[in-house]
């Protein structure tokens, strides 16, 4: 973890006054410890940290986030946990919970839904996701459209490709969710903005 820190305070000058540290890149909390320690070290440099997290993990694990972590990027795919399970493997309960428990302890929350076209675009389920969202204390809503990106590396790795075979939604199409998902009363913004 010093290793890390210490790499990490190299770029210290880029990030300015309002910049800081995102912890992404498949899911941080589930290596808790290096997690708690990292994030500790850059709030003792007084760098602002980010976590970025789908929130399927133990709630003690975030809860010990929440004294050293500035903003949680938090995932929101499907408010309908069937269809999360179809989508991800994985039930939506245990997420939900979570971001609710963030969400009464005043953490500062930003949610990233991505906008699948086919699987979570349609009206039905960002009202469902909006009715959720709209209960809760929220920094916005930031709709990401969804790339293919990784389809390359899967190829070169030599990994099944099992991503859906949809186009990138466009400007109108985020604006649709966006305006779904305000009158709903949530704050959301395009991810391109």
């Amino acid at each position: 973890m010093k290793e890390a820190l210490a790499l990490v305070l190299e770029d210290r000058d880029f990030y300015g006054q309002d910049g800081g540290v995102t912890l992404s890149g498949g899911e941080p909390p589930l290596q808790p410890e290096f997690c708690f320690e990292l994030l500790s070290g850059l709030k003792r440099e007084g760098i602002n940290t980010a976590l970025d997290t789908c929130g399927c993990v133990k709630w003690d694990i975030l809860e010990k986030m929440l004294p050293v972590t500035d903003l949680f990027l938090y995932d929101f795919k499907q408010a309908d946990s069937s269809a999360h399970r179809r989508l991800t493997g994985q039930g939506n309960e245990l997420i939900l919970a979570n971001l609710r428990r963030l969400s009464e302890v005043g953490a500062r929350i930003e949610i990233r839904m991505p906008l699948i076209p086919e699987l979570n675009d349609a009206a039905n389920d960002l009202r469902a996701a909006g009715k959720i969202l709209e209960t809760l204390r929220l920094e916005r809503v930031k709709i990401l459209p969804y790339y293919a990106l990784a389809r390359s590396k899967y190829a070169a790795m030599g990994i099944a490709d099992t991503m859906p075979e949809v186009e990138t939604p466009d400007d109108a199409v985020l604006a649709r969710a966006g305006g779904i998902l305000r009158e709903c009363g949530v704050f959301a913004v395009s991810g391109k903005e």
